[in-house]
């Protein structure tokens, strides 16, 4: 008896709590622009003691937002749209939080899978914005992303960009599957006609991965490394990644040989790994 009472209290609360703050937010339209800045501040102070309730909580606000929405709408042509309005937003409106990734994401009275959320607002066209994929940053280990990512990568189509966007995001460890994935786009990306800035950060994801291992990957670091007219960073980077993988055993020789190259660059970066090598055994 007594749990379901405070069930009671607590729904009562809520249904309170909901029209209040619609209230508040329709009156505050009225006010001047001074007057909005200090409710502006009030309401951010609510919202953040609004997102330290727990799940269970918030779920009952949300129940209760879209309650009130009913009985509103119920009144028909006597509802008024203002408080109609802020009824279907109340949970987006009062706890979602824009600086940060944590927590639940509300869109109107529903909750919101966080990382589907954040991958619909780059689909719609929005990963071009920095902001928007810093939100993806802290979740490039859920599956999801990374699908997402490495769709991305593998679109011949998309704005080169982008495409280095994505690169540099994977940059983290990945299942078994997933990174012969991005090992096979890699090698692509590697004998397509791509522009060099999205062939030097796909080099630099090979040396990341230790993808140069792999003999058809060896094969295409081998030719660019050896074309003089693929420039000095595709070059470097190209070495950095053959020399990042498999046994040195293999890659030293390699190395070595470039320790007289015509490119001042090449030859002085093989030099580099040849010292880190010997400081490395010296350890």
């Amino acid at each position: 008896m007594r749990r379901r009472r405070r069930g009671a209290v607590a729904k009562t609360i809520a249904d309170a709590l909901v029209y209040a703050l619609a209230y508040l937010n329709v009156c505050s339209e009225e006010h001047d622009a001074d007057r909005q800045f200090q409710d502006g501040v009030a309401f951010g102070t609510i919202g953040r003691i609004l997102r330290q309730l727990g799940e269970v909580e918030l779920d009952g606000l949300a129940a209760a937002a879209k309650r009130t929405l009913a009985e509103e709408l119920a009144k028909g042509a006597g509802a008024d749209p203002k408080l109609v309005a802020r009824y279907r937003t109340w949970m987006q409106d009062a706890v979602n939080d824009e600086f940060s990734r944590d927590g639940p994401v509300w869109e109107g009275n529903d909750r919101f899978d966080s990382v589907e959320f954040w991958i619909d607002q780059c689909r719609a066209g929005a990963f071009a914005h920095q902001h928007i994929r810093d939100n993806l940053t802290g979740y490039v280990r859920d599956p999801r992303v990374v699908a997402y990512l490495l769709e991305i990568i593998g679109d011949t189509g998309r704005n080169y960009l982008d495409r280095i966007a994505a690169l540099q995001l994977m940059e983290t460890r990945l299942r078994a599957r997933d990174g012969r994935r991005l090992r096979d786009l890699l090698l692509g990306i590697l004998k397509e006609p791509v522009s060099t800035d999205l062939r030097s950060i796909a080099l630099r994801s090979v040396a990341y991965h230790g993808y140069g291992n792999s003999s058809k990957m060896a094969k295409a670091l081998l030719e660019i490394l050896r074309d003089p007219d693929r420039g000095t960073t595709n070059r470097i980077g190209a070495l950095e990644a053959l020399a990042g993988s498999g046994e040195w055993s293999q890659q030293g020789p390699i190395v070595r040989s470039l320790l007289k190259d015509a490119d001042t660059g090449v030859a002085k970066h093989a030099r580099f790994l040849l010292g880190q090598r010997r400081s490395r055994r010296r350890g």
